[in-house]
């Protein structure tokens, strides 16, 4: 229990943290080697023990020629973002999945451009609620901060994460059905 606290607290800590630097302009994107196979092989690790201690099937969907080509961009924002997305489905999903899906957009001679789309088949949310929910501390009903807990930090700083990266995150939700967050 004091194990679980105190990794609950440094997490909130670190969201507290980087929404300061990103608030202040102090996060500036690394320029790093990395492959999309590696980054999602340590995404799993982070999150399938929650998903299979609420029964939950979670998914990997992703196109093959993209596990191991070499891309260059900040692997650790885009891995925060991912595991943010992924919690989240996991915290409000009861039953069913939780998927991570990854196809290729562009690809010009320079560049790849790639849409990930994290999918579950939880709770949901109502269309009235969705457009708060990128707001920092806010979390679609205040309900939910009492029943799942949160911070209601880790959408607002994955948005910012995505911005940076020269994206936007969308989500489309229905209550009982799921939602799926998706950003390019």
């Amino acid at each position: 229990i004091i194990r679980h606290a105190a990794d609950q607290l440094m997490q909130l800590l670190n969201n507290v943290l980087d929404l300061s630097r990103l608030d202040a302009d102090q996060i500036h994107l690394e320029q790093t080697q990395f492959t999309l196979g590696a980054l999602l092989c340590h995404l799993e690790s982070l999150v399938s023990r929650r998903a299979e201690a609420k029964g939950l099937k979670l998914v990997f969907d992703i196109e093959r020629s993209l596990l191991h080509k070499v891309l260059v961009g900040d692997a650790l924002r885009l891995q925060q973002t991912l595991v943010n997305l992924a919690g989240n489905a996991i915290k409000f999903t009861r039953q069913g999945s939780v998927t991570v899906a990854v196809r290729l957009k562009e690809e010009t001679d320079s560049s790849l451009r790639l849409h990930f789309a994290v999918s579950d088949t939880g709770i949901g949310i109502s269309p009235e609620l969705l457009q708060g929910i990128f707001a920092p501390f806010e979390q679609a009903d205040a309900s939910m901060t009492r029943q799942f807990g949160g911070s209601g930090l880790g959408l607002t700083i994955s948005q910012r994460f995505v911005q940076l990266m020269g994206g936007n995150i969308d989500v489309e939700s229905a209550p009982g059905v799921g939602s799926t967050f998706s950003f390019s």
